[in-house]
């Protein structure tokens, strides 16, 4: 009995344990787990905070670097002012004393695409209250539009009056697009995809003609103050010159680069015809200095100009005459030649007589007078020869 007593406190008391570690855990995922009867609840489930709002997600959530992408910012919330109403920046409150241009909600891109602080510039105000407009309107940084109408205004300004009439439109190719360098896909991010960019064509005067900047039959001194003035205010000029892409246009833009490094690549190039004129002008003041330095020489090649007549001369004579005075003029030499050579052949013939009489001598004695001349002569004595070869004596 008391074996029992004690099983059945053993077992309770493992219940009592298993329910105390078991309830905690139900409190923590808000859930009543069953309990016993006798055991009353000593938690309350706990009340989970409501789901967020549904976001919406647009369909194309990767646009191609390459695809424009602007949205607006959403409407500020708890009565504040809209965006359209926004305070105008620093940077926009100096552009309206120069420009006329429209403020534009935070330009948003895929990537790194996209500006704050972003205008629509439609036309620069001139000192005389005259306007330059944008064709078309460019979506630039309002720090870049401010630096075009700065140019605009100090330094195309002075140097249009060259052209013979005022200007009226600035005609541009390219502002804000969502690209890559020289729309290569996947290349690095051109400036234009930041709206810090601008790609020039040229200037519309008001009597209807079209100035282009890279055009070579426009005046060369007008355009090389441009690049100047261009170069000196931008922080990247690339025309023609700097590659194939910009050959037809000039790109400007205020890159941001390490100790304000600049590149400045444009040539002003002049037409085909005024290249050919120059080296026509270069090949004849080349002639009359040759030609003066001729006059003074003209003594010492008298004598020459005499010689190169004798030798026209002799040229122009019939060929039966010139061989008739070759043939007069080798016969001494032949002549020479022969007596020299029977000079020599007198003085070697005693030479020769005393070294042929011994050997015709021998040739002339019959062959019995030689074999017994062979056989009174004594024997030739025999020499012994030692050799010392691997020890022995070779006889």
């Amino acid at each position: 009995m008391k074996a029992f007593i004690l099983v059945a406190g053993f077992l309770t008391a493992l219940l009592a344990g298993f329910l105390a570690a078991v309830a905690p855990a139900a409190a923590r995922d808000g859930v009543v787990r069953p309990q016993a009867r006798w055991l009353r609840p000593q938690y309350a489930p706990l009340r989970r905070p409501p789901p967020p709002p549904a976001i919406a997600i647009p369909q194309q959530f990767a646009p191609p670097q390459e695809a424009f992408a602007s949205f607006p910012t959403p409407p500020a919330t708890g009565g504040g002012p809209a965006s359209g109403t926004a305070e105008p920046s620093p940077c926009q409150l100096q552009l309206g004393k120069l420009a006329t241009f429209k403020p534009l909600p935070v330009l948003v891109g895929p990537g790194e695409c996209g500006a704050a602080d972003a205008v629509l510039l439609e036309s620069v105000t001139l000192p005389d209250e005259t306007k330059v407009v944008l064709t078309p309107p460019a979506t630039l940084r309002c720090t870049m539009a401010e630096q075009m109408a700065l140019w605009l205004r100090e330094d195309v300004l002075p140097a249009a009056v060259l052209l013979g009439a005022p200007m009226r439109a600035l005609e541009d190719y390219d502002s804000y697009e969502c690209r890559g360098q020289n729309h290569v896909h996947g290349a690095t991010l051109s400036e234009h995809g930041r709206a810090n960019a601008l790609d020039l064509r040229g200037f519309k005067l008001a009597n209807g003609r079209t100035v282009e900047l890279t055009d070579v039959n426009v005046d060369k001194e007008w355009r090389e103050s441009l690049r100047a003035s261009a170069c000196a205010r931008f922080h990247t000029v690339l025309g023609p010159g700097s590659d194939s892409n910009h050959e037809s246009h000039i790109h400007v833009d205020l890159a941001e680069r390490h100790n304000g490094y600049k590149i400045c690549q444009w040539d002003v190039r002049e037409p085909v015809k005024v290249a050919e004129k120059g080296k026509r002008e270069a090949e004849e003041k080349a002639k009359a200095a040759g030609g003066e330095k001729a006059a003074g020489d003209e003594k010492p090649q008298a004598g020459l100009d005499k010689k190169t007549k004798q030798q026209a001369e002799e040229k122009a004579k019939p060929p039966l005459e010139q061989k008739a005075k070759a043939a007069a003029e080798e016969r001494p030499k032949i002549e020479a030649e022969q007596k020299a050579k029977s000079i020599l052949a007198e003085k070697a013939k005693p030479e020769l007589d005393r070294k042929a009489t011994p050997q015709a001598e021998e040739k002339a004695k019959p062959e019995f007078e030689k074999k017994t001349a062979a056989l009174k002569e004594p024997p030739p004595r025999h020499v012994k020869r030692r050799r010392w070869r691997y020890y022995r004596w070779w006889w």
